[in-house]
């Protein structure tokens, strides 16, 4: 099942019509795609019944705003500020918002077969690390 997949089982649990991700690491998750937008909008929304649409810098956005009304979507709260809150209000004419953070936790910690050997060639490389760091080490050296 894909991550997207996941994400819309839990729109559907939460009758949500979208989620609205905008942490960069979250996107990656979902996607694949990594970026750091800084201050840019860099957002990535997914629809319940629809295929999801990622918004980037350069990223035309008046088609979307003409076409989508949800009445409920979920947001990361711990990343949107308040101005980003009131510009989606604008642009869907949102009724309701309610927080995804944990239930994005929740996907994140459960890893999928190519994650978990990602992060045993990580620990493999980090442990390599640290065994050429200690070959340096010698007494009296700072």
């Amino acid at each position: 099942m894909t991550k997207i997949k996941e994400i819309k089982k839990v729109l559907q649990q939460e009758d949500a019509d979208a989620a609205w991700i905008t942490t960069p690491l979250n996107i990656f998750y979902f996607t694949g795609y990594r970026s750091e937008p800084h201050e840019r909008l860099f957002a990535l929304l997914i629809p319940s019944n629809e295929e999801p649409v990622l918004f980037c810098p350069k990223m035309e956005v008046e088609e979307v705003k003409q076409s989508k009304t949800f009445s409920k979507m979920l947001i990361e709260s711990e990343h949107l500020t308040v101005k980003r809150q009131r510009e989606l209000t604008k642009a869907f004419n949102i009724e309701h918002y309610q927080d995804v953070d944990q239930s994005i936790k929740d996907l994140r910690n459960i890893k999928s077969e190519d994650e978990i050997i990602n992060i045993k060639k990580a620990a493999a490389l980090a442990d390599k690390c640290i065994e050429i760091g200690k070959s340096f080490l010698k007494e009296g050296v700072e």
